[in-house]
């Protein structure tokens, strides 16, 4: 008899055990959440339209702390790139992520690819306090042929945006 007491008093002790386990496990994703909320994602949209075609043309995010280049940390860097065009025509994508929590400075650049070398590049650096909404956007035309090569004439225009 005091084999199945003690038998008895094991089985509550994993089943609360069991319910405590369950119970704390929905816990972390809701502490996790708060921290989370306070470093925005960020949506990326790239849209580029061609007269004889395109392939190469992108967007490119980088999130520094401490600024740009030599004095600052990388943190993270991405980049969306428009899907081929052939002929004339448009297209886009988009991308997306979550701003790094220690970034304070955006450098956002637009590639177009115009063919045979040519196009054209834009860039852009914003300061801000780390956390906060950052909103930039930037358009690039390129055109070929360009002053050192020949071919067919194209212009390619890339519009670019990041928004968090």
């Amino acid at each position: 008899m005091r084999t199945r007491i003690f038998t008895g008093r094991l089985r509550r002790a994993a089943w609360l055990g069991t319910l405590a386990a369950v119970l704390a496990f929905p816990a972390v994703p809701f502490i996790g959440a708060s921290s989370a909320a306070a470093y925005p994602g960020f949506t990326v949209s790239v849209t580029c339209t061609a007269t004889t075609g395109q392939s190469g043309s992108q967007a490119t995010w980088e999130w520094w702390q401490g600024g740009v280049g030599a004095n600052g940390t990388l943190v993270a860097i991405g980049s969306v790139r428009c899907p081929n065009i052939t002929g004339s025509g448009t297209s886009s994508a988009t991308g997306s992520g979550i701003q790094p929590a220690g970034a304070d400075t955006l450098a956002f650049s637009v590639d177009s690819v115009a063919g045979n070398g040519c196009g054209g590049t834009g860039f852009k650096d914003i300061s801000f306090t780390p956390g906060s909404s950052v909103s930039t956007k930037l358009k690039v035309t390129g055109k070929s042929p360009c002053s050192y090569a020949v071919g067919p004439k194209n212009t390619v225009t890339v519009d670019a945006s990041l928004q968090s």
